[in-house]
């Protein structure tokens, strides 16, 4: 194999030279359809030596970059992309997406604005704000990202990801009928997307729905049997209808794909004590701090431990 690699790179300048800029930007995607980053982004940049004013180069070498963990190489990118063509909607697009990823929220609004007065099309402009809307969740105009979520249903009412989206604020804000039925009108389009089953299984869960979640978390695991996530969440519900053994045996899986999950601990620790088992249940409370527990979710589990394990 790495002859072979070393023979490709020999051969690139002869390939380089000869071929056009179209036939250059189809082998980087081909090579980057295969994962093949680090070599796409070296045959961009040698793109880039013969022919700096094409801003497709800079786009694809973004991301590369990108996908090789390197936001600021990525951003760097896109800034000559759009330099060389500040109407591409793309790039405007590409550069709020990088933004947000590095939470760098305040800047990817400027971008998501940029893109949406650049947008013609119904459809397009729906699936930005659909992007656009949680930077206003986390910039703390949740009125205003709700807004704008009614407005890009009004343009395309079937739009996956302003369905998804906007059904998960609104299980958020403690509107989880709401967030059901948008969520199961994004999952009549694609049965198989593990992420909405996930969040269809989680709002009945929040909702206090524990039998009717369980399916969505069962298909879950069918889809994706390697995700800890789903185990955990319907040992929670396994829990709450009764089912503790099953419990047992879902978030010990799921400990056993993630063990650093301090959920899952979280909910161990709840099924022990179901069992019981209040040293057992002390032990996993503690794991559950540990991960990081009370950053990410609250002081539940150090109540609960001081509750139980004096």
């Amino acid at each position: 194999m790495q002859l072979r690699f070393l023979v490709v790179l020999l051969l690139f300048p002869v390939f380089l030279i000869a071929q056009t800029p179209a036939e250059n930007i189809k082998r980087a995607k081909e090579m980057m359809d295969k994962n093949n980053f680090k070599g796409a982004k070296k045959f961009l940049s040698s793109c880039i030596e013969k022919e700096i004013n094409n801003p497709e180069y800079f786009y694809l070498r973004a991301e590369c970059n990108y996908q090789l963990g390197d936001g600021q190489g990525s951003l760097g990118d896109l800034n000559w992309a759009i330099k060389l063509a500040p109407d591409s909607v793309k790039y405007w697009h590409n550069r709020a997406t990088v933004y947000y990823a590095l939470m760098e929220f305040a800047k990817s609004e400027k971008d998501y604005l940029k893109a949406l007065a650049l947008t013609r099309g119904r459809v397009d402009s729906a699936t930005i704000m659909a992007e656009y809307a949680p930077i206003l969740v986390f910039l703390g105009d949740t009125a205003r990202a709700l807004k704008m979520y009614v407005e890009a249903l009004a343009l395309d009412s079937l739009n996956f990801a302003v369905l998804v989206n906007y059904g998960n604020l609104l299980n958020d804000i403690d509107r989880s009928p709401e967030a059901i039925m948008l969520l199961t009108k994004a999952l009549a389009q694609d049965t198989n997307h593990v992420m909405v089953n996930s969040n269809i299984g989680f709002t009945y869960s929040e909702m206090g729905e524990y039998q009717k979640a369980i399916p969505y978390f069962d298909r879950c695991i069918r889809l994706d049997p390697n995700s800890a996530f789903p185990y955990s969440n319907r040992a929670y519900c396994k829990l709450k209808t009764g089912d503790t053994k099953g419990a047992l045996r879902d978030v010990q899986k799921s400990i056993k794909l993630f063990p650093e999950n301090s959920y899952a601990h979280r909910n161990l620790g709840l099924i022990y004590l179901e069992m019981g088992e209040k040293e057992k249940a002390c032990a996993a409370f503690e794991e559950a701090l540990r991960y990081g527990f009370r950053k990410l979710y609250g002081p539940e589990v150090n109540e609960m431990k001081k509750k139980n394990c004096g």
